[in-house]
């Protein structure tokens, strides 16, 4: 289970500490997964919003683009309002035996591009990175 970091965007609205986001979501199943609890994370913004999350239904071996609306908290007081292609989100299987923690993914792959670069370069002596493309 992961999301496209490029194809999802959030609207947001609020008055005093309640935030509306409607959001549309691109979500890759890798699995059988049936369903998944989501929620939008604004990690990159000033702003203190936490929202409540969905379990929404999902089709096995698709990619869907979903559209959901959220309700949030600003623990930081104040109205927020605004567009957002930048959102990333929370994925978790709605039993408690599996989370799928897309950012912690990308995370492990990364790492392990890092470690294959080195590997590369060290072996070869030619290579160089470019974006996540490898030339010689």
């Amino acid at each position: 289970m992961d999301y496209s970091l490029k194809n999802n965007e959030c609207t947001f609205s609020g008055e005093e500490n309640k935030v509306n986001a409607s959001c549309s979501v691109t979500l890759y199943n890798y699995g059988k997964a049936d369903s998944v609890s989501i929620r939008p994370m604004l990690k990159h913004s000033s702003e203190d919003v936490e929202f409540d999350a969905k379990v929404v239904s999902i089709t096995p071996h698709q990619r869907m683009t979903l559209l959901i609306d959220f309700v949030g908290t600003q623990k930081n007081g104040g109205s927020f309002s605004g567009f957002s292609k930048q959102v990333e989100f929370d994925l978790m299987a709605p039993n408690k035996d599996a989370t799928y923690n897309a950012m912690r993914m990308r995370e492990i792959a990364w790492n392990s591009l890092e470690e294959e670069k080195e590997t590369v370069t060290g072996k070869l002596g030619t290579e160089a990175i470019i974006g996540n493309n490898f030339r010689r």
